[in-house]
């Protein structure tokens, strides 16, 4: 019995060894296929992506107003729990008593940052803009990412609209001139383009600039369109203007150009 015993028993183990090294073997080349298939889906890597933020606290001649600006708004980034404000960049705000003037030099100073941190897609805000909600700022990423190719600049809110109904896509409001420049980003190959347009407009010496008036013309130079999120993912609520001086009601996103 013991004889029979033992070649059951070896019966048995040779068959575990073929049925594991079957299995092991069919296990390894459905993992090959498996990350194959996972390259052919992802594509291309994800690309640098950082926050930049537009910001006048603690500089130096800025109204009282701008005090805890930032950081009331890095806590609604906690609060939503999208954004790791331990990455979030500042750009810090330029005073200067010449309307417009002041932000545009600060776009120009934080594009140029963008630029040398290297950032492929950049998403710039103003400290006073909120997100509507948390699958608002989530989505920001995905946004510009599937934007189409021919996008300038991508905002994500704005006011007093006036839309390209040819252009528009799903998910994607083609702009032909909007005002509001307060929540938007930006691919890394048309940088240069908006901040050499920038910096033309302000050597034109002009007592008023609008960036966000500007950037249209500068997108047509370029034969590219600006867009808007569809639907839009940041509102402007009652805060202090540093353009106009006094206490702005909350923007109608909603409002369009009559």
């Amino acid at each position: 019995m013991s004889k029979l015993k033992y070649w059951v028993f070896m019966a048995v183990f040779l068959w575990c060894s073929v049925a594991y090294y079957t299995w092991s073997t069919l296990s390894k080349k459905n993992m090959h296929n498996h990350g194959r298939q996972q390259v052919v889906i992802t594509g291309e890597p994800a690309p640098i992506e950082g926050v930049y933020v537009l910001s006048l606290q603690g500089v130096a001649g800025a109204d009282q107003h701008n005090d805890h600006r930032l950081d009331t708004l890095l806590d609604h980034f906690r609060s939503l729990s999208c954004v790791d404000v331990e990455t979030v960049r500042v750009c810090p705000g330029v005073v200067r008593t010449r309307l417009g003037h002041g932000a545009t030099e600060g776009y120009i100073k934080c594009l140029e940052k963008i630029q040398a941190d290297g950032v492929q897609h950049a998403y710039v805000f103003e400290d006073d803009i909120r997100f509507v909600n948390r699958i608002s700022c989530l989505g920001m990423w995905s946004k510009l990412r599937h934007a189409p190719r021919d996008t300038f600049v991508l905002l994500f809110g704005g006011h007093h609209w006036h839309y390209n109904s040819k252009k528009t896509r799903e998910n994607y409001t083609a702009v032909d001139y909007a005002y509001g420049a307060y929540g938007w980003s930006i691919r890394q190959e048309n940088i240069e383009s908006l901040k050499e347009g920038f910096l033309r407009e302000l050597h034109k010496d002009k007592d008023n600039i609008s960036p966000d008036v500007v950037w249209y013309d500068i997108a047509r130079q370029q034969s590219k369109t600006i867009y808007a999120t569809h639907p839009l993912l940041v509102e402007h609520p009652v805060a202090w203007s540093n353009t106009w001086h006094y206490m702005r009601k909350k923007v109608n996103e909603t409002e369009e150009f009559i």
